[in-house]
Order: C-alpha cells, then sequence, then structure tokens
C-alpha cells in the first residue's frame, strides 16, 4: 500500500544521468530495492493507481524526480533524516508506511545503504506501471451500475434459466414431490412446518392446485413474521446496545420496530415506502397513531459505540448503503474508495446528514430520530481523523449516480437521502432487494455478494434473469408479494434437489440451477419446527422480546427471542445465527459437534420432549405401541413408518434392545422424539 502520508520526494539528483554509471550501485536497487517498490509501493504510488497518495509515485526515476506534496522523501547530504527512512521505521505516527506493517531489519538496512550511496535509479519513464482505465471508466462500464432495460413485456422466470440449460446441454431435474413442495413451501414462505394435517389436507388436493396452496401461504400472517426475521439480518436488530459502560443498555421499545416489520410484509407494504419509513418515518409519517415512526428502529438499534458519534455515524451510513444499495461506501471514510467511484466528499456528504440528528429523550416509544436545530456541514476528515479537518463539501448523494443525485438539503438531508434510494431511476436498489429475496428463497442468490455489487463484483451467470426480475418488481408496485410468487410459481424452484454426477460436472456450483438446493433449518425454523412437533407452539403474532433459550422456556416463536447484542446465547451462534454488531448479507452454514449436542442434551429440547411423550402416553391410546408409533412418525417426520423402523422402535420401547435404558416408558419416548428431530429428515428442506 505504502499510502505515503509523506506525499513523497522531490529530489534533483534522483534518477540523474549518471555517467558512467556505478554497475554495483544499479545492481543493488535492481535486487534490492525495486521489487520492495514493486511488492509494497505501487499499489498506491504508481501511474496504474489514477489517484496516487500524496500525489506521489514510484513507478520511474522521474516521478521519482517530481515528488509529491510534501517535499523531498531522501536527503543525500542528510541520509538519516530523510523522510522516505523515518516512514519505513515507524518514527511518526503520521508516517508509517507501509500501512500494513513494519518492513523486516534487514529490508529498512538496504533503503538506509541506498539513500547513503546516493540513492542510485537507473528506471526510466518506460519502466513506470502501464495506465489502466480509471475508477470511473470502468464504473461507467460495471453491469451493475447500468441503468435496467424497461421492457413492456417481462419474459417467464423459466425462460432464462431454460436457455442456459440448453446451452450446456443440461436436462433439469425434475420436479420435486408434492410432499416436498408442501414441506418447501411452509418453510421458505412461514419458516414453519405443516402440521400432519395440514400436510393430509394438501396432499388430497390434485398439484394443479399449486397456485392456490402460495395465495394461502402468502395471505398467512406467519408469512411477515418469516420476512421480518430476514430483514432482521440486514438491520442488525438486537434488544440492547452491547457494552455502553454505565448507562442503561436496553432498547425498550426495540421490539416494536419488529412488529412494525412483520406488519410491513404482512400489508404488503411498496418496497419504496418501505426504505423511505426506515430512513425517514418523522418526515412521512401522517397516522394518527404514528406507528410508522417505529420503522426508525432501523437506524437506532445499533451499536453504540461508548456514544462516539462518527463511528454511529459509520453505522449508520454502513447499513444503509450496503443494505438497500449494495455498495460499501463506509470504505470510503479514510480514503477515496479503492475500487468504487465513491470519494471521501460522497462519505462525509452521508456522514453530515447523519450527525445531524438527535434522538428525542422525552418520549415514550421506540427510539426515532429527528433533525437537530444544528445541521452541521459536511467537513472531510483527513485520514478519517476528526482532528484533522479537510475542506468542506457539497452535502449530496454519490456523486457518480447522476441519473438520481440530488442535494441532501432538506433539514438534515434524510428525507433526501431516502428519495434517492428510493427513486426507481438508481440502478441498484431493485437489483439489490431482488436478488436478496431470490436468495432467501431459493437458497442461494444470483449475485454472491448480497451487499456488495460494486466494481470487484462479476456479473452474475444469471445477469438478464436479474434484470427481468428488478424490471417486473418496479412495474409491479414494488410488491414484495409479487416477486416471491413469481419465483415459486416457476419451474425452477420446484425442481427436485437430487444429486446427479454428470450434471454436477458441467455445473459443479448450480449456476444454471438444473436442481433445487438443499437447506438446513435455520435456528429460528428449527426450534419452531421442534415446538411444532410436539405440539408446543404458540403462534400469537407480535408482542415483546423474550429470553427463550432458559428456564421458564418459553413457546412463542423464535423470532420474538431477546437478542443481546454483547452476549448473544451460545445455541445462536452455534447454529449461525447473524452477529446483530453489524449488518449481515448472508448467513454461513457450518456443522459443529455443539448442534448435535445440544439437541440431544438441552434442558429446553429435554423439556418439549418429555411434556410431548408424557401426553402421549398418558392419552386414552397410549398403551398401544402401533398408535404411540405412528403418532410420533405424523407429528415430527409428516409421515407413517415404515416396517424397519417401527421393528426396531417397538424393541425400543419393549425394552428387548440390549441398549435400552432401563427409566420409565415417558423417558423412552422423550428419547424417541429427539432421535427423529435429529434426524436429516426433519432438519433439511428437500
Amino acid at each position: 500500500y505504502l499510502a505515503f502520508a509523506i506525499s513523497l520526494i522531490g529530489c534533483s539528483v534522483l534518477g540523474q544521468e549518471l555517467s558512467p554509471v556505478d554497475q554495483a550501485k544499479v545492481d543493488f536497487f535492481e535486487n534490492r530495492i525495486r521489487p520492495v517498490l514493486v511488492e509494497h509501493c505501487y499499489e498506491c504510488h504508481s501511474q496504474k493507481t489514477q489517484d496516487p497518495s500524496g500525489e506521489f509515485r514510484l513507478d520511474s526515476a522521474a516521478a521519482l524526480r517530481k515528488g509529491g506534496t510534501r517535499g523531498s522523501a531522501v536527503s543525500l547530504e542528510m541520509p538519516e533524516k530523510s523522510l522516505l527512512l523515518r516512514a519505513i521505521l515507524y518514527e511518526d505516527p503520521d508516517m508509517q508506511m507501509p500501512p500494513a506493517g513494519k518492513l523486516p531489519k534487514e529490508v529498512v538496512e538496504d533503503f538506509r545503504r541506498w539513500i547513503r550511496d546516493g540513492a542510485v535509479d537507473p528506471r526510466t519513464s518506460e519502466d513506470a506501471v502501464p495506465v489502466g482505465p480509471s475508477k470511473q471508466e470502468i464504473a461507467a462500464k460495471h453491469w451493475s451500475f447500468q441503468p435496467l432495460p424497461m421492457q413492456r413485456e417481462v419474459p417467464p422466470i423459466d425462460r432464462f434459466i431454460n436457455q442456459g440449460l440448453v446451452a450446456k446441454g443440461i436436462v433439469p431435474n425434475r420436479s420435486a414431490s408434492q410432499r416436498e413442495l408442501i414441506r418447501r413451501l411452509y418453510y421458505d414462505l412461514l419458516g414453519l412446518p405443516p402440521t400432519n394435517d395440514e400436510m393430509s389436507t394438501w396432499m388430497s388436493e390434485p398439484l394443479e392446485n399449486y397456485e392456490l396452496w402460495v395465495d394461502r401461504l402468502l395471505d398467512s400472517p406467519h408469512f411477515g413474521e418469516r420476512m421480518a426475521r430476514r430483514w432482521m439480518d440486514v438491520s442488525r436488530y438486537a434488544d440492547n446496545k452491547g457494552y455502553v459502560f454505565q448507562e442503561d443498555r436496553e432498547y425498550k421499545f426495540a421490539w416494536r420496530y419488529r412488529n412494525w416489520l412483520i406488519d410491513a410484509f404482512n400489508q404488503d407494504m411498496p418496497y419504496d415506502r418501505f426504505v423511505r419509513f426506515q430512513i425517514a418515518a418523522d418526515r412521512l409519517d401522517t397516522d394518527s397513531d404514528h406507528r410508522n415512526l417505529d420503522a426508525m428502529g432501523f437506524l437506532t438499534l445499533g451499536r453504540r459505540f461508548l456514544n462516539n458519534e462518527n463511528d454511529i455515524a459509520d453505522d449508520r451510513i454502513d447499513l444503509i448503503t450496503r443494505g438497500f444499495l449494495g455498495l460499501s461506501v463506509s470504505c470510503a471514510r479514510c480514503h477515496d474508495h479503492k475500487f468504487d467511484p465513491i470519494s471521501m466528499a460522497d462519505y462525509y456528504s452521508l456522514h453530515a446528514t447523519f450527525v445531524s440528528n438527535k434522538e428525542p429523550k422525552d418520549e415514550p416509544g421506540p427510539l426515532r430520530l429527528i433533525d437537530s436545530e444544528n445541521i452541521r456541514p459536511a467537513v472531510i476528515f483527513m485520514r478519517g481523523n476528526p482532528g484533522s479537518r479537510g475542506d468542506k463539501v457539497p452535502k449530496e448523494f454519490v456523486k457518480f449516480f447522476s441519473s438520481v443525485s440530488r442535494p441532501l438539503e432538506t433539514g438534515s438531508g434524510r428525507m433526501d437521502l431516502a428519495e434517492a434510494i428510493a427513486d426507481t431511476r438508481n440502478p441498484l436498489t431493485s437489483r439489490v432487494i431482488v436478488n436478496r429475496v431470490w436468495g432467501w428463497i431459493m437458497g442461494a442468490p444470483l449475485v454472491d455478494t448480497p451487499s456488495d455489487f460494486g466494481i470487484r463484483t462479476e456479473m452474475p451467470v444469471q445477469r438478464e434473469l436479474l434484470d427481468s426480475m428488478a424490471v417486473d418488481f418496479i412495474q409491479n408496485e414494488q410488491s414484495i408479494k409479487h416477486l416471491v410468487k413469481r419465483i415459486v410459481m416457476s419451474d425452477v424452484y420446484r425442481r427436485a434437489s437430487a444429486h446427479d454426477p454428470e450434471k454436477h460436472r458441467i455445473d459443479p456450483e448450480n449456476r444454471l440451477w438444473w436442481r433445487g438446493v438443499r437447506k438446513r433449518l435455520d435456528f429460528e425454523s428449527l426450534r419452531d419446527s421442534i415446538l411444532v412437533a410436539t405440539q408446543r407452539i404458540d403462534l400469537t403474532v407480535g408482542g415483546k422480546s423474550i429470553k427463550m433459550i432458559r428456564k421458564p422456556f418459553s413457546n412463542r416463536r423464535t423470532i420474538y427471542a431477546y437478542i443481546d447484542r454483547q452476549n448473544l446465547e451460545g445455541v445462536f451462534r452455534s447454529f449461525d445465527f447473524a452477529s446483530p454488531d453489524s449488518h449481515a448479507p448472508l448467513r454461513f452454514t457450518t456443522t459443529v459437534p455443539q448442534q448435535s449436542l445440544f439437541l440431544m442434551n438441552s434442558p429446553m429440547i429435554e423439556h418439549y420432549c418429555l411434556a410431548f411423550a408424557n401426553r402421549l402416553v398418558t392419552s386414552e391410546s397410549g398403551n398401544d405401541p402401533d398408535w404411540l408409533i405412528n403418532e410420533l412418525f405424523s407429528s415430527v417426520l409428516l409421515r407413517i413408518p415404515n416396517l424397519e423402523e417401527e421393528k426396531w422402535i417397538k424393541e425400543y420401547l419393549s425394552g428387548e434392545d440390549s441398549n435400552a435404558s432401563r427409566e420409565l416408558p415417558v423417558h423412552r419416548v422423550a428419547d424417541l422424539i429427539k432421535a427423529l428431530i435429529c434426524t436429516n429428515e426433519f432438519c433439511f428442506i428437500d
């Protein structure tokens, strides 16, 4: 990186034509100095960098002669005073280069010797790293920054998918079985399994009624719960602030933001309104009960960074730009973005917006923002240091996106920012949410990095499909339910997840979507499924947060769990729960022993299984092993057991199995329930 804060060099003797050239000194430069410059310096200080740090380049002798904004880097009269040497020695806190860490002592000694011997540099301008296209030129051609190709008629999803499959000679998998589809729909749309009665009812209906099934689930109040929990990963939801030293840690009304999300998804709030309310509800809310003010939990429920206003503003900038736009604007806090067309001026325009707000302390209800009386100007902090103020800059949306760029001048600027993001001409907003929803439903996004659509993100294989869906999304009033229905009605959604070696050889990552994605239940769906299987679940929608992992164990859905940002329950971490510390684009799936140990030994699981086992054993038919076994399988796995399963379970219950426990039958039944919920059949969605 060699981002020389010293902004080096103007030494007129460097690179001068030496006649005759001291060959030993030239060899020393070529063998000991040039390789270090190439490895550690050229990334930030060469011709390939359009804005070299400190206006200084190190890739030719001519560039060294020209120098930078801080003067000469090398003093031949006083070599030890050379700024270059001081920088690599880390003698000055403002001149520590390279920033990734000190060079080895022997390398530093090589530079000291080189300077002492006259800093001989035989390079010519032809040695300079070739100039490449600027960030602006690259960005102008980048796929995600292009305007959406608006169309009157949008082709069906399967047309795009099938074109790719035909081109590769792949025949897609058959459709999943009716039972697999029903279970898949329930989990993807509700986060819950069907009950045995629901499964039986749906299995008795013809497959032609599939669209009716979809509509019923979209109309369920539990649809909003499922979608809200997904969005809570994006919004880094938690019920407290994390570490704050001596002040109150609690967000006492955080749950109202969660309830607002559930209602918004259930009511199918247009996405542009969904965006606007979460950024500037105080400027938009007109309801008499001011319910939409709860949407501002999106911004206010983050970490508090010991009340450092600059870090709080940075967190909110990162949340909004990655969450809605797929841009890492926070990377421009200390320097212009290394890859994307985002400048420090862009960052500090948004920074001024978020330090010009306050949170009313005297109002009951959830935290919300209002504009401060003192609206601050946008001022660049040099190297991100608030004690080193640079130029004032205009307050405006990211300048590169000229089609939607506008001054952030209404109050703090949050309202103008919300309008720029929600503008249908914005090339990113619709693409980003469509990709997120596709990933939530299908099990993998079209763009691998849902919160980074910048220049380093390669064009997805299904780029035309993504753009087409984004256009359709806009044309259909930005309806999330319409988008979800369009996805689940497609043939590609309904494909079986079975593996095929030959198809896998051609498309190992399933980029062409020849098969469905087998998904493991996330922790919320896993716990909720156990509650459904043991007939304990409380399906009340909405309400306050509950600490449910410890006694007394709650029967509420897991979305209502109290999320402690500082001390997140270990079981959440074990099952890959999203970190509440910052925006989470994706959840990763890991397999660790703690997961199985929790299902086998957790007091919470034991509590649910024992209660269900006791109910079965003490029921009127509890002494009938055939009835008991059928009831277990139909409740947990939504099917009847096969003959082999019946045989070994009967042996276990009768005590004939050599490994059978001598405990009371109710404990044996509880152990059977735990064994069933540990199966892949229970824990995975096919």
